[in-house]
Parts: C-alpha cells; structure tokens; sequence
C-alpha cells in the first residue's frame, strides 16, 4: 500500500519578501494607445458610436421589430410620471417602478 506523506515531512522554507509591485491595469481594461483617462474616454465613445448603428440594427432584426414595440409601451407607461413638474423624483419614481 501506498501512504502520501505527512506535512511534517515537507520541509519548511521561508518565503521571499519582495515589495507589492505598482498596480497595473489588467489587460483590456484601458484602449490600445490610450495614455490618460481623457484619451481613454474618448477612444471608449468613438467605439460605442461606432458598434451603436449595428448593435440596433441586430436588435430590430433578432427581436423581429419587438423592441421598437417594447419601447414604445414602456414610454407610454411611463410618460406620465415623467412629465411631472419634479422629474428628479419622478425618474427615480420610474426607476424604481421597472
């Protein structure tokens, strides 16, 4: 029969101290090229502006034209608390409501 060996047969060794290593950003969290957080919003909203055309046309044809349905009767549903004098309110009324 075969026994796995004890922990305390493991030798103990110490560890290495080294010190904490500056913080990276993880890989595909910042554009490519970008080098400041204004570069990198700027390049952020070129991207959306650009998918955005296809993302909604992809939406009307999988949905088969259902969103356009699905939107029309949520703002029907919530125009009326929106046109309220105190929309702060009334958005986070509708908020809350969906």
């Amino acid at each position: 029969m075969r026994f796995a060996p004890s922990l305390s047969a493991i030798p103990e060794r110490p560890m290495a101290e080294a010190a904490a290593p500056a913080p990276v950003p993880a890989k595909g969290t910042r554009p490519e090229g970008a080098q400041n957080r204004a570069d990198t919003s700027r390049k952020v909203r070129e991207m959306f502006t650009e998918i955005a055309p296809r993302y909604d046309f992809l939406n009307h044809l999988l949905s088969l034209e259902m969103d356009r349905v699905w939107r029309a009767r949520t703002a029907r549903r919530l125009w009326p608390i929106l046109r309220r004098p105190n929309a702060g309110c009334s958005i986070f009324a509708a908020a809350r409501a969906i």
